[in-house]
Formats: structure tokens, C-alpha cells, sequence
């Protein structure tokens, strides 16, 4: 859905005609690309476009403007720039935060304040209040916004709110009047901007009603889209008991918390002092960067910006309260946390997340299961999922909501542009045969990037060396430990310190932002698979805890495929071996040193479990064979 210029909007261009030509495009695409170039591309006796604007409200808006509601006191606009000048508007924002007919946390003043403290640039806030006049007045709206550095305004929250909105307090037919006077006083202010984004507008929004009304009368002063954006499923029990009561009956849910309960030390519970809650805090982050680093995908907790806000949030007292933070933990140990809000029976799924470690237990499950025990006896009216269509989410859902994003440009051209590049972000959900040729792009980019990876990893060299070994084993080099008893390990240098045990994915996930070119989405997806065998991993750190040295440990028999086809010897074909696998030093003078090191302490455990221990290279990597000698290993006779 989109509009142009209502009638009152005087838009001309001084300009000579032109003929373009726009094929394989959508078709509103095309429409709006036509009428942007033709306007924009016009030659002028400059050679500038030459755009003239000028906008006046209808009257019946500009009568309403006086309606009893406003007239009793004359109201004024002002904009607040600073979190300093927001602060001094707490109590009005909590008044008409009060008198809204959804009071969502995301509108809250304390999330608002929050929010701009922690992303918005000093003097990039952009709030507006239509009050009555006088030092010391009251608010009759709030509409909280930022603009960035490209102009480019949106609403307070935006990226961290599932629903957002206006706060307003005068009477329905009074709404778009006031409404539009805001958005007269923001082109006044800013007569550079070039987008305003409303975006998660619920559809009983008091804004999105709003937009909607006036955009069927033809009075907004530009040009705009609306479309539908995030789907959010909900349970709508209305205080019945039986809605959660079969949600708690099907079998997923009862196999895997029946399953986890028989663990000794299992607990769930609410955390409900602010103190544990920063410290839980930090277990939601670590697992958080370790499920997306697993996924190849980066956590919004890398920001450090979205871990700062959340501790603000926990900080402010009349706000914990309405924080509904629980975790799940066996023998003392957090393995699943959710961090979600709890509101006049209204329960809002926010941010769950769990230990990657325990994922065959499906944690996340077991604490979904918890909660709606939990929220069983609270009369509870909802248990909102908010954005998001992960399949979990269908499986409880008794209905959906529809959340719209409406869209204002300060010209046709820039609707185009904007347009367009949504509809390349969108192809690969499109039907047909655009919709395949968008999914096949994606598919190339990310293969490419984790071929890219690999290089880093790698190197050429290395990973030619890999490609020749599907075809022929000669290029790698087998060797066995082989040292002269008795064996010893000899002391780690000063300033360095290992740890060596199970594989910990939260561990990775935080050495992943440490070492991003060695720990790649390829390589955490092999720890995953790696840590379900009962794989090892030992890990160097200097004294600043960066890691130097990773190798892992691989325990099996020898006889399996792939040590099959690195020719392992025969006679040991029915016993147990190690395998040294992936291992990585940081370039530098004691390079040599920590890797033999390494080595020669991985080979020892070995021996210790009475196993032999192999180690691959390639032939011509002179570095890694004499590593290895120096540990004790030699070449492993073929049988």
C-alpha cells in the first residue's frame, strides 16, 4: 500500500520531458521508479532538480485543533533534545503511559530513557509534546523519536521494541489533528529529512489508526508505504486455566521436562533481586553469543551497548518489577535463562536463550514448560510470544497478531530507492521464480564466506593439501607418538597457562569474538559435533587471556571410515586411538615451542589411558613435522 502528495501539497518540477524504459520489475516498483526518474532526471536550465513543498492542514483538522478537549488552554509544541530534558517529562510520560488502553512495557518512560541513553548520539533525540501552555503544563501527546545522521527519523526503541507507539491522551477525533501538527512542526524543524519509519505499529494502535485515517483523506505531507511486517503469536486464555492446562499436556513438552527433572540439582526458578539479576545477567549474554556464533550469525550482545541496556533496565527500580527473569539450572549451574516481562496478567516472551551444552536435553523447552506452570495460578490473561515465527512458537499459539511498518519520504524517488532494496531483502520469501533466484544468491554468499573463512584459517596451501587428501592419502604425513620413556611433559613457559578437558560451547562462543578467523561458523559447527562424540580440547592463553594454541583431542577406534582413510595402521584396527586434530598456533618467536608443548602433553594422555596417539600433517609443511618431532612423534609404518 502506498501515497503521494495529497491535493493541498504544491509539488512541481521545472524540467524538459524524458523517456526511460523499465522492465522485469514488480509492478508498483516500476510505477514508482517511472515516476521518480522522469521528475528527477528532468533537465533544467541548471541542470538541478528544482522541488518546491508547502503544506497546509485541512480545516476540518484545524477546527478540530480548537475542539473542546484542546480550547480550554492554549497548547504548544515543543521538542526535547537531551535525555536530561526528557527526564524532566517522567511524571507526564507515566500519566498518559497510565491512561492507554495497552500499556506495553516497550512505552514505558523507563525503557524510553534507557534505550536513548545507551543508542542515541547526543542531540540526535528528537521528542515531541504537545502540551498546554505554561512553564509547569501538562502533556497531551508524546510522540518519542531520534533522527540519525542520515536524517532519517524513527521511533524511540526501534530494533528492541516489539510494539511501539504514540502516547496520547485527547479524545479519538482529536487524535489526528494533533498528530499531524507533529508532524508539521518535525518537516519544520528538519526541512532536510529525507524518511520517517513507524515501525511495529500494532494494529490497534492509537498511530497506526491515525496514519490510516489520514492517508484515506489525503492529508499527510508526503509521500508514503504501509505494509505488514512481524507476525506474533499469542495464547489468549482470558483467565481460563484450561487453555495453559492442555498447552501442558502435550508430550514434547512433558517427555523433556520429565526427562530433566531426574537430573540431581535440577531447579527452576525466578530471580527476583536486582544484585543476582546483573549476575544472572551474564550467563543470558555468554549463552546467547554461543548459540548465534554456533548458527553463523552474529549476537546482539556483541554490542556491548545492548548489555549495558538491559543492566539500566535491571537497575531502575519501578521497572524490575514489571521483569519477569527465570532460569533453569542443574547442581547450581544456569542452562537456560529467559528474560521476559510480567503486567496485569499479561506475559510477554522476550529474550530466551540456553546452554548449547545441554541442547539434546532442549532446555528451552523445559523452561516454556516451567513458566506456564508457574503463570497457572496468576490469572493470567495472555502469554504474548511477540515478534518472531520460529516453529515452537505455532505449535502453542491460539492466535496471531499483525504488527505494520508505515513508511513517510520526503520525495517519490527516495520511496522508490527504499522499495527497491526492501524487495531484494525480501526475494528469497517471494513465490515463483524470483523467489528461488533470491534463496540461490543467498546460498552462493554464504558458501563463499565460509570458503573465505576457511582461507583465513587455513591458507591456501593447507587447504589445497586437504582437497588432494579426498583423492590420495600420500600427502598427508602419519605419525605416532613414539617417545623415549620415561615419557614427560616438560614445564609450559612463563606467562602462559592451558586448560585442557570437555568441550565448553559458552567458552567458544566467547573466544569466538577473540579469534573470529579460527573459530569460524565452520569450525563451531564441528565443535558441536565434536563435544556429542566426547572430544577434547586444550587451549593455550598468555598472560592477557588471548589464546595461542587450540588442538583437539579426537577418542575412537580406528577402523571407522574416516581413520580409515587416513590409512591408520591395521593392527591396531580393534583398539582405541587419539587423534590430534586442528591444531593452531599464533604466529610469533615461541610458536615452535607452545606447539611441540602442546603436542607432547596430548600424548601423554594418551599413553596414560594406554592408547596410541596420531597426528596428521601435510608432507610439505616443513613447520608442523618438525613440531612434531620434538615431540616424540615419527613416522607410522604402513602394516
Amino acid at each position: 500500500m502506498g501515497g503521494e502528495f495529497p491535493y493541498n501539497h504544491d509539488f512541481s518540477v521545472t524540467s524538459r520531458k524524458a523517456k526511460f524504459s523499465i522492465k522485469k520489475l514488480p509492478k508498483q516498483l516500476r510505477l514508482d521508479m517511472r515516476k521518480a526518474l522522469v521528475r528527477i532526471f528532468e533537465k533544467t536550465k541548471q541542470g538541478n532538480r528544482v522541488l518546491k513543498s508547502t503544506y497546509s492542514m485541512p480545516e476540518d483538522l484545524q477546527h478540530n485543533m480548537r475542539s473542546p478537549s484542546l480550547s480550554d488552554n492554549e497548547s504548544e509544541i515543543i521538542i526535547l533534545h537531551s535525555v536530561s530534558e526528557l527526564a524532566e517529562w517522567r511524571a507526564e510520560w507515566e500519566r498518559l503511559w497510565s491512561v492507554q488502553s495497552f500499556r506495553s512495557v516497550f512505552q514505558h518512560f523507563a525503557w524510553s530513557e534507557a534505550w536513548a541513553k545507551c543508542f542515541v548520539a547526543p542531540d540526535k533525540l528528537f521528542v515531541i509534546v504537545v502540551k498546554e501552555s505554561g512553564a509547569q503544563s501538562r502533556a497531551h501527546a508524546i510522540l518519542p523519536m531520534w533522527v540519525n545522521a542520515d536524517q532519517e527519523f524513527s521511533l524511540l526503541g526501534e530494533g528492541s521494541s516489539d510494539y511501539q507507539d504514540l502516547l496520547c491522551d485527547v479524545q479519538t477525533d482529536d487524535v489526528d489533528a494533533v498528530f499531524l501538527s507533529m508532524l508539521g512542526r518535525l518537516i519544520e524543524s528538519r526541512p532536510h529529512w529525507k524518511r520517517i519509519l513507524f515501525n511495529e505499529l500494532r494494529e490497534d494502535s492509537i498511530l497506526l489508526r491515525s496514519l490510516r485515517r489520514l492517508a484515506a483523506r489525503n492529508a499527510l505531507p508526503f509521500v508514503w508505504i504501509e505494509k505488514a511486517s512481524s507476525r506474533c503469536p499469542v495464547v489468549l486464555t482470558n483467565g481460563r486455566n484450561e487453555v495453559i492446562e492442555n498447552i501442558l499436556k502435550k508430550k514434547s513438552l512433558r517427555r523433556h521436562y520429565n526427562g530433566m527433572k531426574k537430573i540431581p540439582g535440577f531447579r527452576y526458578r525466578r530471580i527476583d533481586s536486582p544484585v543476582e539479576a546483573k549476575i544472572v545477567l551474564n550467563s543470558l549474554v555468554d549463552q546467547h553469543i554461543a548459540r548465534w556464533a554456533i548458527n553463523g550469525v552474529p549476537s546482539l550482545f556483541e554490542d556491548q551497548r545492548n548489555v549495558e541496556f538491559y543492566q539500566k533496565l535491571i537497575a531502575i527500580p519501578n521497572f524490575f518489577s514489571l521483569i519477569h527473569f527465570s532460569v533453569i539450572e542443574i547442581q547450581n549451574q544456569i542452562i537456560a535463562t529467559h528474560f521476559g516481562f510480567l503486567k496485569n496478567g499479561i506475559f510477554i516472551w522476550y529474550k530466551p536463550t540456553f546452554d548449547p551444552n545441554f541442547d539434546r536435553s532442549s532446555p528451552g523447552e523445559v523452561l516454556m514448560y516451567c513458566m506456564f506452570q508457574e503463570l497457572k495460578s496468576s490469572r493470567l490473561a495472555e502469554f504474548d510470544f511477540t515478534r518472531g515465527e520460529e516453529s515452537f512458537k505455532s505449535r502453542f499459539a491460539t492466535n496471531v497478531r499483525q504488527n505494520y511498518d508505515f513508511a513517510a519520504f520526503a520525495s517519490t524517488f527516495d520511496r522508490a530507492k527504499f522499495s527497491a532494496v526492501n524487495y531484494m531483502r525480501e526475494s528469497d520469501q517471494q513465490e515463483g521464480i524470483i523467489g528461488h533466484v533470491g534463496a540461490f544468491l543467498k546460498s552462493i554468499f554464504r558458501r563463499l564466506r565460509r570458503i573465505n573463512e576457511e582461507f583465513a584459517m587455513q591458507g591456501i596451501r593447507s587447504i589445497g593439501s586437504r582437497l588432494k587428501g579426498k583423492f590420495a592419502t600420500s600427502d598427508l604425513v602419519k605419525l605416532v607418538f613414539s617417545p623415549d620413556l620415561p615419557v614427560q611433559v616438560p614445564e609450559l613457559a612463563d606467562g602462559l597457562h592451558f586448560s585442557c578437558g570437555a568441550i565448553d560451547l559458552i567458552l567458544l562462543g566467547k573466544i569466538s569474538l577473540l579469534r573470529p578467523t579460527y573459530l569460524s561458523t565452520s569450525m563451531l559447527e564441528k565443535a558441536v559435533s565434536r563435544r556429542k562424540r566426547g572430544d577434547r580440547l586444550l587451549i593455550i592463553r598468555n598472560s592477557a587471556g588471548m589464546p595461542v594454541h587450540f588442538s583437539w583431542l579426537c577418542s575412537r577406534r580406528d577402523y571407522e571410515e574416516k581413520d580409515r582413510a587416513r590409512e591408520i595402521p591395521r593392527t591396531d584396527s580393534c583398539e582405541m586411538v587419539n587423534i590430534i586434530k586442528d591444531s593452531w598456533t599464533e604466529a610469533g618467536k615461541a610458536q615452535n615451542d607452545i606447539c611441540s608443548w602442546a603436542l607432547r602433553y596430548l600424548a601423554t594422555l594418551g599413553t596414560r589411558e594406554n592408547r596410541k596417539t596420531y597426528f596428521f600433517c601435510g608432507s610439505s609443511d616443513s613447520v608442523a613435522l618438525g613440531d612434531a618431532k620434538n615431540a616424540g612423534f615419527r613416522r607410522a609404518e604402513r602394516q
